[in-house]
């Protein structure tokens, strides 16, 4: 029962943090793209209206990456140190089982790092291509519709959503690795704990037997 409520506690808290610090990051990030977005100046701007709004747009995923993944790592340090002193508390040397997997889940997450970079601006610049053509085709349809040029766009269209979609697999693919390997590294933890715990107590048996006999 304490551990249940501990864990509660633990992860409503967290919840709680990450919550928060992601809404002041969506208002910050916001604030800041509208003040560029307005201060830009006619002659810089680059692109087309498509691709100024996708590039705002997955400003918003660059949001949602920021108030999720990293804070949820963040946040889950103190906890997690937490957690190995109240194992040492009461397992004392059982504590390195857990803190064992610690490197292999930060060597899982560093050796992905380059992979998920370089994907990630693909999938960017790809979602910007999407974005581009759907503008375009929405804001001049009636021209796209005298010039006949519909099955021009929606080759381009279709071509798009592929490209984008094959790279966010690849990109889900890497990140499901990072998080797997994470997942594993826990159940691994969770039973090294309880066979050690076990062979603890066996030979602790094992020795008071001797000592007896």
């Amino acid at each position: 029962v304490i551990v249940l409520i501990f864990d509660f506690a633990l992860k409503t808290l967290r919840a709680y943090f990450v919550d928060v610090a992601g809404a002041r990051i969506d208002r910050e990030v916001g604030e800041t793209v509208f003040a560029k977005l307005l201060s830009l100046r006619l002659d810089q701007k680059r692109g087309s209206t498509g691709a100024l709004a996708g590039i705002i747009r997955e400003l918003e995923t660059l949001r949602d990456f920021f108030a999720s993944a990293t804070l949820t790592a963040i946040v889950d340090v103190p906890f997690i140190l937490i957690t190995l002193a109240v194992i040492a508390l009461i397992g004392g040397p059982l504590v390195f089982v857990p803190m064992a997997m610690i490197p292999i889940v930060i060597a899982a997450g560093l050796l992905t790092q380059p992979a998920m970079d370089r994907l990630s601006a693909r999938a960017m610049q790809q979602g910007l291509l999407k974005q581009s053509v759907l503008v375009e085709t929405i804001g001049g349809l009636e021209t796209v519709k005298t010039a006949g040029a519909a099955p021009i766009l929606s080759d381009r269209w279709i071509g798009a959503i592929e490209d984008h979609s094959q790279v966010s697999l690849r990109q889900r693919l890497v990140s499901n690795i990072a998080v797997t390997i994470a997942g594993s590294a826990q159940m691994i933890s969770y039973a090294g704990v309880v066979v050690a715990g076990v062979g603890m107590i066996a030979a602790q048996e094992l020795t008071m037997g001797g000592l007896i006999a």
